[in-house]
């Protein structure tokens, strides 16, 4: 969905009931080039009851068909074509993805495309590529876009906001790459003081009858 922050209608719809269910994800990919035939390769999923973590995660590999990893995404994740080729197909896994995720909102931290973000994007490639519906557009919320608008960062990284609310980043270091779960587990340690901080900086703009200025991490 466009990152409209300002007014979320499944966030309002959410909020109106006990026992808030949402998932974070994070997804690694073979490249960013969907059109070209990147594939999704590794999806976490952590749950969420009232913004709190339960316990609950999800995380499965990808076969992507034989698409290479791109030069930069097995840097970054430490993974290998050789290991992704005996991991299970998209049609393995993808019903115990939509099952654990259900219609419950999607939050991602992940730079935007326009409308949509990569994350969203290939998710619901995948979902169609096994012959189930996507999520829908509506499911997913994106809190990055809560970040760029609030700090005064062009680029805003999730190591960033890591380190700006002091949260302990070394599982995520060079050496052991990123991954999929780790990243869903740790913005779903992010959410809530983002949220927070999003709360405020709304609250102050509707004060001021003014967007507020950035502020400096």
């Amino acid at each position: 969905m466009p990152p409209t922050l300002d007014y979320n209608p499944l966030s309002i719809y959410y909020s109106s009931m006990k026992n808030i269910r949402q998932v974070v994800i994070d997804e690694e990919m073979t490249g960013l080039d969907m059109e070209g035939g990147d594939r999704m390769v590794d999806i976490g999923c952590v749950e969420l009851i009232n913004g709190k973590p339960t316990g609950r995660t999800y995380q499965t590999f990808v076969n992507p068909d034989g698409r290479p990893m791109s030069a930069i995404a097995a840097e970054m994740t430490g993974l290998t074509d050789e290991f992704l080729a005996k991991q299970p197909a998209i049609s393995q896994v993808a019903k115990d993805i939509k099952e654990f995720i259900g219609d419950s909102e999607i939050i991602v931290f992940c730079w935007s495309t326009g409308t949509t973000s990569p994350d969203q994007d290939y998710l619901n490639l995948e979902m169609k590529r096994a012959g189930l519906e996507p999520f829908g557009a509506g499911q997913f919320l994106n809190i990055r876009e809560w970040a760029v608008k609030m700090y005064d960062v062009s680029k805003n990284s999730l190591n960033l906001m890591l380190d700006h609310y002091k949260i302990d980043r070394t599982s995520r270091g060079e050496e052991t790459g990123h991954g999929a779960l780790l990243d869903a587990t740790l913005t779903a340690e992010v959410y809530p003081k983002l949220k927070t901080d999003w709360k405020k900086y709304n609250e102050k703009f509707k004060a001021l009858q003014r967007r507020p200025p950035k502020f400096k991490l």
